[in-house]
């Protein structure tokens, strides 16, 4: 009776010791597949973090950087603009003084 006793204890305590092995590797793969989601301190995925950089390549109509660098470049041009006005104007008084320099 006490070999009884003793076996079923023996059994038992393995069934326990296999059911916590289980779910510490359970705990294990699911932390591995964080790991492969490549979340941050945050919590956001990497396909989050992809998504967070796509918008902002993408033009949204203000606030993307693509939408920055458009308003930038048509800055500059309107700058290049003036400043090639601005050229011609200091010609033509440049071509006045030297007409009444030589006067």
């Amino acid at each position: 009776m006490n070999f009884d006793i003793l076996s079923t204890l023996a059994e038992t305590w393995q069934v326990i010791l296999i059911v916590f092995g289980a779910l510490y590797t359970g705990y294990k793969i699911a932390g591995r597949f964080e790991g492969v989601l490549g979340k941050d301190k945050k919590g956001n995925t990497l396909l989050e973090r992809l998504e967070k950089i796509e918008r902002q390549l993408t033009p949204n109509g203000g606030s993307s950087m693509s939408d920055k660098i458009d308003y930038i470049r048509r800055d500059q041009n309107k700058m290049k603009n003036e400043l090639a006005q601005i050229s011609g104007e200091l010609e033509v008084i440049k071509e006045i003084v030297v007409n009444k320099i030589d006067k």
